[in-house]
């Protein structure tokens, strides 16, 4: 998949949570992998530290249900800026 179609596809992923029919947690970690397919692609990069967190990072207070609000507003600004 080219660069065009995989950032369709995080947009439409994107869209799905902001629209509720897709987890934003499982959603974020989709569009995190299509970013490091991309070799870390600027559009994308949030996506990928927002996956990151969202597991193994709770010391530091992260946890995925307290990703959620972030990951909505990441993908919100994906939606306006691609």
């Amino acid at each position: 998949m080219d660069k065009e179609e995989s950032i369709k596809q995080a947009r439409e992923i994107a869209q799905k949570m902001v629209d509720g029919t897709v987890d934003p947690s499982d959603g974020c970690d989709e569009i995190g992998k299509i970013g490091e397919s991309l070799d870390y692609c600027d559009e994308l990069l949030g996506f990928i530290h927002l996956s990151h967190l969202q597991t193994k990072h709770e010391n530091l207070g992260f946890n995925k249900e307290n990703s959620k609000k972030g990951i909505i507003e990441e993908a919100k600004k994906l939606l306006k800026n691609t």
